[in-house]
């Protein structure tokens, strides 16, 4: 992933979707777990790695981050 990319994030009960504005090709990854923490933060627990790179924006509302599989953190609405 370049870090000048924008992606939209599609959360589904069970799986999470991920396409990279422009392009077609989705990238999709099962949810393993997820919770609100006190302070507000979503993470997310994917079962793959969607992302390249150590922590990376993905759009306004989310960021990827792990290194064996990803982990996405948002702030809960």
């Amino acid at each position: 992933m370049r870090h000048n990319e924008t992606y939209d994030v599609t959360v589904n009960e069970q799986t999470v979707v991920l396409r990279r504005q422009g392009s077609s090709i989705p990238s999709v990854a099962n949810i393993l777990g997820s919770e609100v923490d006190g302070e507000g933060i979503r993470t997310i627990w994917l079962d793959r790695l969607l992302h390249r790179g150590a922590c990376v924006t993905l759009n306004d509302t989310w960021t990827a981050s792990g290194a064996i599989s990803t982990v996405l953190t948002a702030r809960a609405e």
